[in-house]
């Protein structure tokens, strides 16, 4: 695929994020990320920032 036409289609992905599993399948298939979807602990965070998320965060993709 082409620079271009991979630009193009990324930009069509993020204009038409509408759940979840998009923002997987931009990561995971057009990006090529390596797939991690490990949940990583929010122990070091600052007692403000771990009390609003609702769960531990997820790292979905890494490029190692």
């Amino acid at each position: 695929m082409s620079v271009l036409k991979l630009q193009q289609s990324v930009l069509n992905s993020l204009q038409n994020l509408k759940s979840f599993d998009a923002v997987k399948k931009l990561f995971w298939s057009q990006l090529n990320y390596e797939r991690v979807n490990k949940e990583l602990s929010h122990r070091t965070f600052t007692d403000a920032v771990a009390n609003e998320l609702a769960d531990d965060p997820l790292l979905l993709a890494s490029a190692y």
